[in-house]
């Protein structure tokens, strides 16, 4: 779930920016990778590569614009983590967070997710990514870090929750170059 707000426009982003630009539940993600779809093509392929089992979640992607619309944050969040709920238990989490969303009443989106998801998975789960880009803010800097070495089964079941546009390690806020390469470590 992604989008570019700009906190002064005064349009709104809502449900319908999201199905305009790209919204894409579970089985219904494009073969060929999307600016927000990449982690998941990637995803396929490594699964399918190594023996992995992979659950896919809902990709959504708005154009930029204003704000987020409140309800519409909570039901793609709540949608996001409800099929996270639904894949558990797993060994690994894919986030594509690009860090650059506000939502009414939400100053901190990504901060939001992460602490929720954390409430669901406890401390012994695998990783998350940023844009380059992204807005480190107190909230989710502070959560542990999604990652893990150790499986707790014998399979690897790895989560792809959300789009990602670029790698970066969790603690740079800089300018760069997006790439769309799926850097995440899964502990088998």
């Amino acid at each position: 779930m992604a989008t570019e707000t700009n906190t002064f426009s005064p349009n709104c982003i809502d449900r319908r920016a999201f199905e305009a630009s790209l919204y894409a539940p579970p089985g219904k993600h494009p073969e060929t990778p999307t600016l927000c779809t990449a982690p998941i093509t990637v995803g396929r392929r490594m699964a399918a590569e190594k023996g992995w089992q992979l659950i896919e979640g809902t990709a959504a992607w708005a154009d930029p614009a204003g704000l987020v619309n409140r309800r519409t944050y909570e039901e793609l969040r709540d949608e996001i983590l409800g099929q996270l709920r639904s894949a558990l238990p797993v060994d690994a989490v894919v986030l594509g967070l690009h860090g650059a969303m506000v939502s009414d009443g939400y100053e901190d989106t990504e901060g939001d997710l992460l602490t929720r998801m954390r409430e669901i998975l406890g401390p012994d789960c695998s990783s998350a990514s940023s844009s380059t880009r992204t807005a480190l803010s107190p909230k989710n800097a502070s959560q542990p870090p999604i990652s893990s070495s150790s499986s707790r089964n014998s399979r690897t079941r790895i989560s792809s929750i959300a789009p990602k546009t670029s790698g970066a390690s969790p603690s740079t806020r800089s300018k760069g170059a997006s790439d769309l390469s799926c850097r995440c470590s899964i502990a088998r």
